[in-house]
């Protein structure tokens, strides 16, 4: 299962907190380039969806606005 996540809500969060991409990816988990693809509307796993919500401190489906088929991206 694969989720796209609502990059404009994550880029949001990241410029209020003062975080670089890279600094964000780093809190998050996940590598910077995985931010580039979610702010280009690719779905995630839900591993990467769980990482980036805890960074921000929200639920999964606050960040989520899709689910995608598994093989779909």
């Amino acid at each position: 299962m694969r989720l796209r996540i609502d990059g404009q809500k994550v880029e949001r969060f990241r410029v209020s907190a003062a975080l670089l991409k890279r600094e964000f990816a780093a809190k998050a988990g996940v590598h910077p380039n995985q931010l580039t693809r979610i702010a280009a509307g690719e779905a995630v796993g839900v591993k990467t969806a769980r990482q980036i919500a805890a960074a921000m401190g929200v639920e999964v489906r606050e960040i989520t606005t899709e689910l995608v088929e598994a093989g779909a991206t």
